[in-house]
């Protein structure tokens, strides 16, 4: 059985002061965050989270600078490139997987605690914020 930790919360996105072995600052998540983050020049950095948001943050405090809900959880790891007309784009794939992303599954039962490996029990309303999906987004940085 699993259960969410302390505050409620079952992820974070956390800085880590490497110079001073401690933790800089933290964004609390409802889920597990199961993908990458993409760090920009600028100090800005983006994830995705579990139940469907799309960030932006401020790389030196962990403000949230920017959201966007996708259609389903995210799992993979922000892309950027620089497209054909010369501007900058962050891309990501939105599509729920992984041990607690089976909850938004409809075969998984959320009346069950042990189901999809006891993540059930710290994850039953998963399916109500998200679903299975497969998109992908794409956004334009703005211009200089």
């Amino acid at each position: 059985m699993m259960y969410p930790g302390p505050g409620g919360y079952l992820g974070e996105l956390i800085a880590w002061d490497v110079v001073n072995g401690k933790k800089a600052w933290g964004i609390k998540e409802q889920y597990p965050l199961q993908g990458g983050v993409l760090a920009t020049s600028g100090d800005v950095i983006f994830y995705g989270t579990t139940d469907g948001w799309f960030k932006a943050a401020d790389a030196t405090n962990g403000e949230v600078l920017w959201k966007f809900k996708v259609s389903s959880g995210i799992v993979g790891n922000p892309m950027t490139y620089i497209g054909p007309d010369g501007r900058q784009y962050i891309a990501i794939y939105a599509g729920i997987g992984g041990w607690i992303g089976s909850n938004a599954f409809e075969k998984i039962s959320a009346d069950d605690p042990t189901a999809a490996l006891g993540t059930t029990g710290a994850a039953a309303n998963l399916k109500k914020v998200t679903a299975r999906g497969s998109d992908v987004y794409v956004f334009a940085l703005p211009e200089e």
